[in-house]
């Protein structure tokens, strides 16, 4: 990233996504005062509760070995109901120009750009840029592969997060900020590089990274992300598809976020949950979204579970997701949208 900025160009990285060690002490005592008030309330409540009679505290013998029974079934048949990934993964990606913007003169490029990779860890990344951009190709290009170099680098510090127990919630949020400024700062160098407005590079972003115990995922903008859980009844597998954060409308709808100057940490959703069950990731643009995921995020094609299966037996290439975006089920009543998927799918035990 270029270090000799342009004074006359806009820097409010530090200002919006502000991560400094101050911020961070505060909010830590502060969280600190309410647990601490919050364990004297507890206190106080189970001081009280000792001077219950025995008669009302007590439970039958009989009785408390039945419930411990049943919550321990109940537990046994969660465990069972969604299978374990093994740990080994496999990766696949394309991008392909919608057919709208092969009506211009000269051809728009494709504006999406996907990637995903299995090492050191699976990762799946897709940059959107806007169609209002200039030059919004090269700002979703950059900020996709810049991310990823990122992740490469900070490996150490996902083992600390995705990989061990003790993790706190927040710290999800707080890395997918740091991906986010890193992003925009890429963004920065390219409009001084190439001399035009930040806004001209301006892209979407759609991050999951894969941890052994732990999976992070942020978005910013619209399309989707997805993940997969199966269900093995008899001999056959269920597969069950669903969404991770607001699925967005579009940015003919005027309401997509872009990572540019004036992204806010609001516009960034994120979040972690656990790796285990889970079997397949997807990330799309909103132009394969338009028919893989339903407007409101509550369903999704079975497609998506055929091609994670395909991959899982390593037979899914590139040309079956393009033949597959430009057919004509799936162009019938399509804007014509650029259309970008990138998934990684794991064997199961």
């Amino acid at each position: 990233m270029n270090k000799n900025k342009d004074n006359t160009m806009p820097n409010a990285s530090d200002a919006i996504l502000n991560l400094n060690k101050d911020n961070l002490t505060d909010l830590s005592k502060l969280e600190n005062e309410n647990i601490s008030a919050l364990k004297e309330d507890l206190n106080i409540e189970n001081e009280n509760n000792i001077q219950l009679d025995n008669n009302e505290k007590t439970m039958d013998i009989a009785e408390e070995d039945t419930i411990s029974n049943l919550i321990k079934e109940n537990d046994e048949i969660e465990f069972k109901k969604y299978l374990k990934n093994n740990g080994h993964w496999q990766a696949q990606y394309e991008a392909v120009v919608g057919l709208a913007h092969r009506k211009m003169t000269p051809p728009f490029p494709c504006q999406d750009f996907a990637f995903s990779t299995i090492k050191p860890r699976p990762i799946i990344i897709l940059a959107d840029g806007a169609g209002s951009s200039a030059t919004s190709d090269i700002g979703s290009q950059f900020v996709t592969l810049g991310v990823a170099r990122l992740l490469n680098t900070l490996e150490k510090r996902l083992i600390d997060i995705l990989d061990k127990e003790t993790i706190k919630e927040d710290v999800f949020h707080e890395f997918s900020l740091l991906i986010v400024k890193h992003a925009r700062g890429i963004l920065e160098d390219l409009s001084q590089q190439h001399r035009r407005p930040l806004k001209d590079f301006r892209c979407t972003l759609l991050v999951v990274i894969v941890g052994k115990l732990n999976s992070l995922w942020l978005k910013v903008g619209d399309g989707a992300l997805v993940y997969e859980k199966l269900i093995k009844e008899n001999e056959s597998f269920i597969s069950e598809l669903r969404t991770l954060g607001q699925v967005g409308k579009g940015e003919f709808a005027n309401l997509t976020t872009f990572i540019d100057e004036n992204i806010q940490p609001d516009d960034v959703q994120s979040g972690g949950l656990p790796s285990e069950n889970i079997c397949a990731f997807f990330a799309m643009s909103d132009g394969a979204a338009d028919r893989f995921v339903s407007n409101d995020g509550t369903q999704v094609a079975t497609r998506l579970s055929e091609w994670s299966a395909l991959l899982r037996e390593n037979k899914l290439s590139r040309q079956i997701i393009t033949k597959a975006f430009y057919s004509d089920d799936f162009c019938r009543k399509h804007n014509g949208d650029d259309c970008s998927l990138a998934l990684v799918s794991s064997n199961f035990i």
